[in-house]
């Protein structure tokens, strides 16, 4: 024997509602924090999270919730942490170039001494590395690099960003926070351009004020130049 019974659901005849006062914000906004490098050469992928403002001018208010939905509402997830690394780094990477096989003898140069590429046919990339020189057609006409490494026939080179030089480097003078940097006619760094006869004048970056007490330098070769007269 079976008896069948019929549920048919019914529009309720009474609504309970809870009236809340909020007596603080649930989540208060706080400073955000935003990707801003500390100019460095070590291309750790490192940053530093610098608080910028935000608006603080959160109010109470009156909120009303049904009983049907209490314990029913998804939680509020909030992950914080730390960046894993830095887009502007990344980027920052794609300025420093890798020649595989340039085997045209470049192994004297000095990890951060400024250079160029000078045309010599039949060698491997038909053309050499060439040191600085402030007088060489080339020289002005060329795009600027400082030489990295040569290892195994590799030469490794960056056209542009932040770069650390001793105090007792040889390969920098008359470094002042700050200022813009020209090559002298001796073929270093420095923050007086050279004013001689058949010399290029043009800025290749400017020194960049620190408490690590290095010398540090933002390298960027300016494509424009002069030629003395």
């Amino acid at each position: 024997m079976s008896i069948s019974v019929e549920i048919t659901p019914t529009t309720p005849i009474q609504q309970v509602n809870i009236t809340t006062t909020a007596s603080g914000p649930a989540i208060t906004p706080v400073s955000a924090s935003s990707d801003f490098m500390i100019p460095s050469p070590n291309n750790l992928y490192e940053y530093t999270a610098a608080a910028l403002p935000s608006p603080t001018d959160v109010v109470s208010a009156t909120a009303i919730a049904n009983l049907s939905s209490v314990g029913v509402a998804a939680g509020l997830q909030v992950n914080v942490g730390i960046a894993a690394s830095s887009s502007f780094q990344n980027e920052m990477q794609g300025f420093k170039s890798l020649y595989k096989s340039f085997n045209n003898s470049p192994a004297n140069f000095t990890h951060g001494q400024t250079c160029y590429f000078k045309t010599q046919n039949s060698v491997a990339y038909n053309c050499n590395l060439q040191a600085v020189n402030v007088a060489d057609d080339a020289y002005g006409q060329s795009q600027l690099f400082i030489f990295l490494a040569f290892a195994n026939t590799n030469l490794y080179v960056m056209r542009k960003g932040y770069f650390d030089y001793p105090t007792n480097s040889t390969m920098i003078e008359n470094w002042v926070p700050g200022r813009t940097l020209y090559i002298a006619s001796n073929n270093k760094l420095t923050t007086a351009p050279v004013f001689s006869s058949g010399a290029y004048v043009r800025s290749v970056g400017f020194c960049v004020p620190n408490t690590d007490g290095v010398y540090r330098v933002w390298f960027e070769s300016d494509n424009t130049f002069v030629k003395k007269s």
